[in-house]
């Protein structure tokens, strides 16, 4: 599942809902560094992007990282 996400963003590398997408996976797998790298390149592509914001939160949360994770909810 990794390999064909990481294939997905090689093809799109401009897709917000892509980098998403790909640290869903990463997340689940509870690789939430990789997971949080991911989704705040899916903010900087599209800085509005509810999915990544909620989705960094949680990844951060779920890394522990409290202090970084209430602003960004």
């Amino acid at each position: 599942m990794i390999r064909s996400a990481r294939r997905a963003v090689e093809l799109d590398p401009l897709s917000a809902i892509i980098h998403t997408a790909l640290g869903d996976v990463l997340f689940y797998a509870r690789r939430y560094d990789e997971a949080i790298a991911l989704y705040r390149k899916s903010l900087e592509l599209e800085p509005g992007f509810v999915a990544g914001q909620s989705d960094l939160a949680r990844a951060l949360e779920h890394a522990g990282r409290l202090e970084e994770a209430i602003p960004a909810y």
